[in-house]
């Protein structure tokens, strides 16, 4: 069970109990039109901009050193967050940067918010070693937009922050069939892959274990 880790708004998160699967599953003609296509993106480029966002999140979660399963849940919100609004209104790195700062509360890994600022300032810059006063304009900037699309996330959301992730199905389908070390990583390794495609608004985490696994297997 996880406990109620407060924001920096004083405000606790709570992971609610996924809701009912078809809130979250979509078919290809409602992915065909996502806000950003409606409002003119090509398919191909809001797709694209999804890729990038999901990696943000993970350079931003090897920074902070969170587990797996943060950066995973960060990018699921973030999928679901552009089904319900669009990249030419809200840029992807601010909503990365909440989106890594909401899941590392819900996954009991927290981060405070200067440390989300000054990994999203490093990987920003590509620089390891950046450092930058705590009463920088820059800092305040990105303060003030994380806490504001802290709330913006969730409630686009609706709060949902209780996600079925796909590595325990895989982990189970690997000690069902007996599968190597090596077999194992090739699919794990897919699995983190997948995070950055729009096939979490289409099929359920045992359907993605099951294809990882059978990619992997290939």
């Amino acid at each position: 069970r996880h406990h109620e880790p407060a924001s920096r708004t004083g405000a606790p998160l709570r992971a609610t109990p996924p809701v009912p699967p078809d809130q979250w599953r979509f078919t290809e003609r409602e992915l065909a039109q996502t806000p950003s296509i409606v409002q003119g993106m090509p398919m191909e480029q809001e797709r694209t901009y999804r890729s990038k966002a999901c990696s943000f999140i993970f350079q931003i979660g090897t920074l902070l050193r969170v587990t797996q399963n943060v950066m995973t849940s960060a990018t699921i919100y973030l999928h679901r967050f552009y089904m319900r609004q669009s990249f030419q209104q809200h840029q992807f790195q601010e909503v990365a940067a909440a989106a890594i700062f909401v899941a590392s509360k819900v996954e009991e890994h927290h981060r405070r918010i200067d440390a989300v600022i000054l990994a999203v300032a490093r990987t920003m810059s590509k620089s390891d070693v950046l450092q930058i006063p705590e009463h920088h304009r820059e800092t305040r900037r990105w303060n003030d937009r994380i806490l504001f699309y802290e709330q913006h996330l969730l409630a686009m959301i609706c709060y949902d922050l209780g996600v079925m992730l796909p590595y325990t199905p895989l982990m189970e389908l690997c000690h069902l069939f007996n599968v190597d070390r090596d077999l194992l990583r090739s699919a794990w390794g897919l699995v983190n892959d997948s995070t950055h495609t729009v096939i979490w608004l289409i099929y359920s985490v045992n359907e993605i274990a099951a294809a990882c696994l059978y990619l992997a297997y290939r």
